[in-house]
């Protein structure tokens, strides 16, 4: 399978069977190449830059950047969604929750927010303070996939889809806590 995206967070990812690059492109991003580049953008231009601390057995990447120029990435590891700013070349990972399929994407502050499936229930997290808060159950009952953004208001958007019968969830908390719209119940063909 070949597939190209591009989502509202300006991000360009390519499928190609099981591989997946993921181009990210923003204003700030351009600004930085405009009036100097810092470590970590110089490191991604550079060459390869590691982000996770094992090599080998990391899955469901997804990356940002941030307005200053900073990688934002989780990755799922040993069952559990891990999470890593790259600043200036440095990064410590963090462990989130248990999980699977991670989206990031960050507000006007440069807030990370992260949807995720855990037993099959679609969940949403943001990290501020220093600390993630605690994973609040969206959508539940067979989810497996989900996929985050942040409108100009810092409001969360999570679209989330369930194997089986093919639900299409939608949850938002524009009105200060999440309501969830079924978008499409249907047939699944997994092959």
């Amino acid at each position: 399978m070949i597939g190209l995206t591009v989502t509202p967070r300006k991000k360009l990812r390519f499928e190609i069977g099981h591989l997946v690059l993921c181009l990210i492109f923003s204003l700030s991003f351009l600004m930085v190449l405009s009036f100097g580049v810092t470590n970590t953008l110089a490191a991604l231009l550079t060459g390869p830059l590691q982000v996770t601390a094992d090599t080998t057995s990391n899955s469901a990447l997804d990356s940002v950047l941030d307005s200053l120029g900073n990688l934002h990435t989780i990755y799922v590891r040993d069952g559990s969604i891990r999470y890593r700013k790259v600043l200036d070349g440095n990064s410590t990972e963090e462990t989130i929750a248990a999980g699977s399929a991670p989206s990031i994407v960050l507000d006007s502050t440069n807030t990370p927010h992260i949807s995720f499936i855990s037993s099959g229930v679609a969940n949403y997290t943001n990290r501020t303070g220093g600390t993630w808060s605690t994973p609040l159950p969206i959508v539940g009952s067979g989810a497996i996939k989900t996929s985050i953004d942040i409108d100009g208001s810092n409001k969360v958007h999570i679209i989330s889809f369930s194997g089986g019968y093919g639900a299409l969830d939608y949850a938002t908390n524009t009105s200060g806590s999440f309501v969830i719209t079924n978008l499409f119940t249907g047939a699944y063909d997994s092959g």
